[in-house]
């Protein structure tokens, strides 16, 4: 792992959160759509703002793992964040995959139905993604200390 696949790894959570985003707007917009959506936009969205608001941080640290860092070329914490950034994308892509087949119908509209089936996957992937935001809040945290 090198300094710049954390950089790579931003850049591809910041993707994927806003194809993931833009799907969950569009649902939550409709009629008859459930405040789960709206709830999971908002994790999506913090998610975004955290990797956003501490891209310095990351940037910094991404410097001076090439000179102090581990084997990796990556210090330890960030390492830790680097992983918990991959798992977040893996999530986003697959809620971005939900969005897309089971959770719109044929017309462009909210499938009620597609939702009941797939709402513990969306449960999960709001507490999941919850999960990640404090983990990777504490790495930085912890990079910052």
């Amino acid at each position: 792992m090198d300094p710049l696949s954390i950089t790579a790894s931003v850049i591809a959570i910041t993707t994927a959160a806003a194809q993931v985003g833009n799907g969950l707007a569009r649902l939550a917009a409709l009629r008859g759509a459930p405040d789960l959506i709206m709830a999971l936009q908002n994790e999506v969205n913090d998610l975004l703002g955290l990797v956003h608001s501490n891209r310095t941080i990351l940037d910094r640290h991404i410097v001076l793992g090439g000179q102090y860092g581990n084997v990796h070329g990556l210090p330890p914490e960030l390492v830790g964040v680097k992983s918990l950034l991959d798992r977040a994308e893996k999530m986003l892509n697959d809620i971005n995959e939900l969005v897309e087949t089971k959770l719109t119908d044929s017309k462009g509209g909210f499938s009620k139905i597609g939702y009941l089936k797939e709402q513990s996957k969306l449960v999960n992937a709001k507490n999941g993604l919850r999960d990640i935001r404090m983990e990777v809040a504490n790495g930085i945290g912890l990079m910052n200390s």
